[in-house]
């Protein structure tokens, strides 16, 4: 046995490995943990570094050996179309076919992954699922998710939920496509599934978006923000609208809701004042086809004295 030898088939044969027809990667005392086939490339993963060799000629050479790309678990490596998504102690990486891009560098770089990460892709919605362990232990696991729709990261689940047939859940294996474009994975003796095409708009939902710090073009000068107008459809009274400034002592202000049937909701602010604003829409029974779109501040920088 030799944990860094890739037999080769011969062409046209559909099984046998003749022990003289190999690769051998010289990983010394690592070891083949997973490979994956992305065009002319194969992926070859260890625990510490992702090794890429082109098979596009008879003769196969190495192309990179990027160490800290390794993984442990089959479920840590998924492929998108053309592409390939890690996930591993050092964040989420995709290959788009050119390079790898860490998807969580400077955006989500304190949530720890660790022993049960696992990733898997979302069909149906284009949203990469991305498990990952939390410090606390009450509620070990969580989900995080990115969509290739917006390029960011979109939503998390802080749960653990479960259940044959459900949505979500600790990985015990790898993802595989299967009816109605859902991928189903295997934990134990149950059966999960992610990829769900349509949410039921009757049930309400736990929702927060929070904008950055908007300086309206200039960080430098004190403004002060007189109203919020935001374009929303199918909200509700629940649906609260929030502040804050760098002068607000970092706490948010409600300041207002987006009620029933209006298109676009106008919020007066009470003592907005500061050279930056950040907006948070937040509900926790916020209906599950709420729609947000433009979000617009009526201000005024202040005169320097």
């Amino acid at each position: 046995y030799d944990g860094s030898l890739i037999l080769k088939g011969a062409i046209s044969k559909t099984g046998g490995f003749p022990n003289n027809q190999y690769i051998d990667l010289e990983l010394g005392s690592d070891e083949i943990q997973v490979m994956e086939a992305v065009g002319d490339r194969l992926f070859v993963f260890t625990e510490t570094r992702c090794v890429i060799v082109n098979v596009a000629q008879d003769v196969e050479f190495l192309e990179a050996d990027m160490p800290g790309y390794g993984v442990k678990k089959p479920r840590q490596v998924t492929k998108i179309g053309e592409g390939l998504a890690i996930i591993n102690s050092t964040g989420v990486h995709f290959f788009n076919g050119q390079e790898f891009q860490d998807l969580t560098k400077g955006k989500v770089d304190h949530t720890p992954i660790d022993a049960r990460a696992a990733v898997m892709y979302d069909h149906n919605r284009k949203l990469l699922y991305c498990w990952f362990d939390r410090a606390d232990t009450t509620t070990p696991t969580g989900i995080l998710y990115f969509s290739f729709i917006t390029g960011s990261w979109v939503g998390q689940n802080r749960s653990t939920v479960g259940g044959t047939g459900k949505a979500l859940g600790e990985p015990g294996s790898n993802g595989a496509l299967g009816e109605d474009n859902k991928v189903w994975f295997e934990d134990g003796n149950s059966l999960y599934y992610i990829g769900e095409s349509t949410s039921n708009s009757t049930n309400n939902r736990v929702v927060t978006l929070e904008t950055g710090k908007i300086h309206c073009g200039n960080i430098s000068r004190n403004k002060k923000f007189y109203k919020i107008h935001v374009s929303s459809k199918n909200a509700n009274t629940q649906v609260y609208v929030s502040w804050r400034t760098d002068e607000s002592s970092g706490t948010y202000t409600v300041q207002g809701t987006l009620t029933t049937n209006e298109q676009i909701h106008t919020i007066s602010l009470n003592n907005a004042k500061g050279k930056w604003i950040q907006i948070k829409i937040h509900s926790l029974l916020a209906p599950s086809d709420m729609e947000i779109g433009d979000i617009t501040i009526t201000y005024r920088e202040k005169t320097l004295k």
